[in-house]
């Protein structure tokens, strides 16, 4: 039961608020698509680079921004639209041209810096490009892929291919160019040096047990360094091959040379940078800020400031002598894969990739409060009705409750195994529903001869309060993706990944229904906030408009861009919103299921969307690391929270007809209160017998709606035939028939 009154709450982050910089700027609203209001996040980053202007440039997953490295403010963003999930990123000698490389769809582009376009499409047959370097005269590029043994050189003006040639292993995944721009090192089990205009192998160095991850060649050409078994340091001879010397660190994930030469930077897998004498093999210092790998270093030319940048999500600039930080740029987070409004609409809660959750100031834009504890990306995030808690699920097997207030963690709810897909709270905000692994029993003799462990799925209840489970409503081995409560009544929706959609009464545990969809795994679920409507998105791109009440399916829409992986409505119930594999947004009419629009603007999959509890603002989430707030006025009229007081009571009390009526699965009863008083609200037998107590408390004047499913007071379902629904109020009684159709 719910009583019909918009909802807002105060929302107090305390403490835990973060101090902006004085760096900040109005990123916000820099180079956005059309229809967006706000762009929450600057997108994954890749490689960093110090143009000829001094300014700072970093290739991301939306495009290259440009920062004044005084102030770490943003000067400009040029998009490059990627559509796809770009791994590997390179800056050319002179910056004027960019490479970046896609790791799934094997695809390489080559773009204009100054301009953000697209120069060239680099023609690729084979998967996991993860290799990009330069040529010094920048007018070759190099490439190696995980599952090819090939290393292909392009002419970068024309874009076609000038040399292929064999590294006998498969990813070499670290190449670099002499200085003189006559060799080629390649680094995988071994090190091997190519002559780079006729791909002859020259020379084959060392053996590494775990194979190169980095190459560097120092400015006078005479010294080559990479990553030894282990992750240290090692220095050769580029002229003869000769081992001249090793340095410190460990696991080390990318080294740069100083302009001068003097100076070797290296950066590790957990965040540390080393500063070496290049010539004596001294520590000259030792850099720890970052709390995560360093994706890419980079000198200035003038040789004072070194740039990291980090899979943190930060970039950070240090004086380049001492080793000290100076100016720190936020706001590059991971892949984005859910979003969440609190109930007053000033907060974004966002979860993906990077292991945290960022609560967002809507209004500025700006990060204002970082949730970490997890350990492996999150996969959804929920408010709880009252703007309190937030519930988080996440691949590390956990669901997490955060207090708002202090920012500190409630509860760890264990239970599923390997996934947590989807977290969800009841309208009343008691309880919690997840869908996520488990492990469904032990194959005896199985593979081998061995007992072997047989996994499934699962969709689980908790209390909200507490963590603790209470119930288990499904067991089996389809994936289960999404769960959804239904706003009105004690309904819990699942989609499973052979296109079942299930209907379960959270009272009992039983299930109500089973809705098919001809097999194609169902990813994501939403119902209408008038609870008549549920919407199902699927792995092929279809979305299909259920009755809540029947069951039956009322329209079917189709993208053709691949699967859905977030179906979200409007406050009106009239507008349907769809996150897209190809990066759109797409709105839908709930009556007719026809397209209503398509917002670009992602350069990645969409994977979550959101509006905002007036309904004006729609937030989708993408893979490229970034939030776009839209600006729904064009489709919908915003509805706005009443003061207090507002709510006119009603001048009559009564009882509205049920609907549907008949009905099969559920029907809604909705009902009047002109002023406050005890009220019982039943459902009666033909012999006047009450078969379920619906409503027994006092309750204020006032709107009311409530579902019944068909069942009785032990939970069991009812035999079809009449049924009267009786409502005693204050002032008098009310009778409605009812007809129950199995």
């Amino acid at each position: 039961m719910k009583k019909i009154r918009s909802f807002s709450a105060a929302f107090l982050l305390g403490s835990v608020l973060f101090a902006q910089g004085s760096h900040s700027q109005d990123y916000t609203r820099v180079g956005l698509p059309e229809g967006a209001k706000a762009r929450l996040g600057r997108g994954s980053l890749f490689e960093i680079a110090f143009l000829p202007d001094g300014r700072l440039a970093a290739a991301t997953s939306i495009g290259i921004w440009l920062y004044d490295v005084y102030t770490g403010g943003e000067t400009a963003l040029l998009p490059v639209e990627h559509r796809n999930n770009v791994n590997n990123a390179a800056f050319s000698p002179d910056r004027r041209t960019l490479a970046t490389a896609d790791n799934w769809f094997s695809t390489v582009r080559l773009w204009d810096v100054n301009s953000g376009k697209l120069k060239h499409n680099l023609e690729w047959d084979r998967e996991g490009v993860c290799s990009l370097v330069f040529s010094p005269d920048g007018k070759t590029l190099a490439t190696g892929a995980f599952n090819s043994d090939d290393i292909r050189l392009w002419d970068v003006d024309s874009g076609q291919l000038k040399i292929s040639f064999t590294d006998n292993r498969y990813h070499p995944c670290s190449l670099a160019f002499s200085p003189d721009g006559n060799t080629l090192a390649s680094g995988n089990d071994r090190i091997r040096l190519w002559d780079a205009h006729t791909g002859q192998l020259m020379a084959t160095l060392g053996g590494f047990r775990y194979g190169v991850g980095n190459l560097a060649y120092s400015p006078d050409g005479n010294t080559l360094v990479s990553d030894a078994e282990g992750g240290s340091i090692q220095l050769w001879d580029a002229n003869t091959g000769r081992v001249k010397g090793s340095l410190g660190g460990n696991s080390v994930r990318s080294v740069a040379y100083s302009p001068d030469g003097n100076t070797l930077a290296g950066g590790n897998w957990y965040g540390k940078i080393w500063l070496w004498d290049a010539n004596s093999g001294q520590l000259k210092a030792t850099m720890e800020k970052h709390t995560d790998k360093i994706w890419s270093l980079a000198y200035s030319p003038d040789g004072n400031t070194l740039a990291s940048a980090s899979i943190d999500g930060t970039i950070q600039l240090w004086d380049a002598h001492t080793g000290e930080p100076t100016v720190t740029i936020d706001g590059h987070g991971g892949a984005i894969r859910s979003v969440a409004y609190s109930p007053d609409g000033n907060i974004l809660a966002s979860g993906g990739e990077d292991e945290t959750i960022l609560l967002w100031d809507v209004e500025t834009g700006l990060p204002k409060v970082s949730l970490k504890g997890h350990v492996r990306r999150i996969n959804s995030v929920a408010y709880s009705p009252d703007g309190r808690t937030i519930a988080s699920a996440s691949r590390d097997e956990t669901i997490r409750l955060w207090d708002i207030g202090s920012g500190q963690q409630k509860a760890i709810l264990r239970g599923h195994y390997n996934n947590v897909w989807s977290v969800a709270f009841a309208p009343d905000g008691t309880t919690l529903a997840s869908s996520g692994g488990t492990i469904l029993g032990i194959e005896k003799g199985g593979w081998f001869e061995e007992d072997s462990v047989i996994y499934g799925e699962e969709t689980s209840l908790w209390d909200a309060e507490t963590g603790r489970l209470v119930a288990t409503l499904e067991k089996q081995k389809h994936r289960i993706w999404s769960v959804a409560f239904s706003p009105h009544a004690h309904i819990l929706a699942s989609g499973r990944g052979d296109g079942a959609v299930r209907l379960w009464d959270t009272n009992t545990g039983g299930p109500l229904a089973s809705l098919r969809s001809d097999r194609e795994g169902v990813f994501s679920l939403a119902f209408s906030p008038d609870g008549y409507t549920l919407a199902s998105g699927g792995w092929n791109g279809t979305i299909r408009f259920w009755s809540a009440i029947t069951g039956r399916l009322k329209a079917t829409s189709q993208v053709d861009a691949g699967a859905v992986y977030s179906v979200a409505f409007s406050l009106d119930s009239q507008i349907l919103a769809s996150a897209s594999y190809d990066g759109t947004v797409r709105l839908w009419d709930v009556d007719t299921g026809q397209l209503q629009s398509i917002l670009k603007g992602h350069s990645h999959w969409t994977q979550s969307v959101a509006f905002s509890p007036d309904g004006a603002t729609l937030a989708s989430a993408s893979w490229d690391g970034t939030i776009l707030l839209w600006d729904m006025s064009p489709y919908v009229t915003p509805i706005l929270a009443p003061g207090p007081g507002e709510e006119m009571a009603p001048t009559a009390s009564g009882l509205d007809a049920p609907a549907p009526n008949p009905f099969n699965i559920t029907t809604l009863i909705s009902y009047r209160l002109a002023a406050a008083g005890p009220v019982r609200l039943g459902i009666h037998n033909i012999l006047g017998q009450e078969v379920y107590t619906l409503v027994d408390q006092f309750q204020g004047a006032g709107q009311y709606q409530v579902y019944w499913n068909g069942r009785d007071q032990r939970g069991g379902g009812v035999g079809s035939g009449v049924y009267f629904v009786r409502l005693q109020y204050p002032d008098g009684v009310k009778t409605r028939r009812l007809l129950h159709v199995k």
